[in-house]
């Protein structure tokens, strides 16, 4: 079950102050909304994720309890991701359609720095909505150990809790198999965030005759 406006019991044990708030990014200033849109390969904060033929892994299923370590690979709508630094916990509000979501830290008071998404196979596009307390977050695609894509943004609280902006890459040609999320709080915020609903186009297969 999604919880109203509070976070999960793992996130509350960080304190009120640090409830995961809408994310809403802008390099410069808060925006209420998800407007930022995209900048060539980059999806920066818009409101609508991929388009076309996507699968969409909304973490459901997984038999974890809330506050859990993500330990074994997960597979969903025939897409299987290796997660790294992962907690299970209840989906928000602002993961619409979701009674699950993914978090940074679980049960303890120290939370992972950074999260990775390792893909069985290549892929060109991902995109995750995305909420975290204030700071500096940086997302990066991966392909072996080279990094193809970075997104750098500002990340400021804002009070609208009614969805999370997308985020992620759509390659014309570069592929890439990883994904990670880093972030650097403000001063007086904490490592808190959480990712859910990755999205990743449909790779048809054509058979030999």
């Amino acid at each position: 079950m999604r919880s109203a406006l509070s976070p999960p019991a793992v996130i509350r044990r960080f304190g009120s102050s640090i409830a995961l708030l809408l994310a809403a990014a802008s390099p410069s200033a808060a925006q209420s909304a998800c407007t930022v849109g995209a900048t060539g390969e980059q999806l920066l904060g818009r409101s609508t994720g991929l388009s076309g033929s996507i699968t969409t892994l909304s973490f459901e299923g997984m038999g974890l309890a809330s506050g859990t370590s993500v330990t074994t690979p997960f597979t969903q709508g025939g897409v299987t991701i290796d997660l790294q630094g992962a907690f299970a916990g209840a989906g928000l509000l602002y993961f619409p359609s979701s009674g699950f979501a993914m978090y940074n830290y679980g049960g303890g008071a120290i939370a992972n720095p950074e999260v990775a998404m390792t893909f069985t196979g290549p892929t060109r596009a991902a995109a995750f909505q995305f909420a975290t307390d204030a700071g500096q977050a940086t997302f990066k695609a991966w392909s072996g150990g080279s990094v193809v894509g970075t997104i750098a943004a500002t990340f400021p609280r804002v009070d609208n809790l009614s969805n999370a902006c997308w985020w992620g890459f759509e390659f014309a040609s570069t592929s890439f198999d990883r994904l990670t999320i880093a972030l650097k709080p403000n001063e007086g915020s904490t490592l808190a965030f959480g990712f859910d609903n990755l999205q990743v186009p449909i790779v048809s297969t054509v058979p030999e005759p």
